[in-house]
């Protein structure tokens, strides 16, 4: 994935952003939550969606000025000094600016990669609250087949990302409408 196809926004950019507001309104302790270790990491994404990604590709939307951040639909302004931000802060910024959810899994001491942070306003059926610290096989261990089927795959992919590099991931979930369709 090329840094031009990670952040889409259409013409529902709007409606679906103010929804997402709404929610981290009245439910922010489902939509955000982070845990120390993940610091560095939620502060590259902040600064990379924040002052490169929308500010760039986007720039009748979305201007950088002066340190802040102007969202021109919304009319919000928003700080970009990531290091005086807290956690809290730049999550739900950046869950108020694009409609992706983001996930934060970090290495423990072992290695092992553990969900440490999260912004998500639809999570698809997970709360991730509850999977707050969970290494990636802890978390999919649910899903039929993970682990003698993907488990090692997924572990090895982990191992082999690089610092620069993009990794979407998208759910797909299929929904079954009656029985011909």
């Amino acid at each position: 994935m090329s840094r031009n196809e990670w952040i889409e926004i259409d013409q529902g950019y709007l409606e679906r952003i103010n929804r997402r507001k709404h929610l981290l309104h009245h439910e922010q302790q489902f939509c955000i939550d982070s845990n120390p270790s993940a610091r560095l990491a939620i502060e590259e994404l902040y600064e990379e969606i924040m002052t490169y990604q929308l500010s760039k590709r986007f720039p009748s939307m979305f201007s950088v000025k002066y340190g802040t951040f102007i969202n021109h639909v919304t009319g919000c302004r928003y700080s970009l000094d990531s290091r005086r931000l807290n956690d809290a802060y730049m999550l739900n910024s950046l869950a108020e600016n694009v409609e992706e959810d983001f996930y934060f899994m970090c290495p423990d001491g072992e290695g092992e990669y553990r969900l440490q942070a999260y912004s998500s306003c639809f999570p698809q059926g997970l709360h991730s609250a509850t999977k707050m610290g969970l290494s990636v096989r802890e978390i999919h261990q649910p899903v039929p087949g993970y682990e003698s089927r993907l488990g090692n795959g997924v572990d090895k992919h982990f191992r082999r990302m690089e610092p620069g590099g993009f990794v979407g991931r998208l759910n797909v979930r299929q929904i079954l409408i009656g029985a011909n369709q």
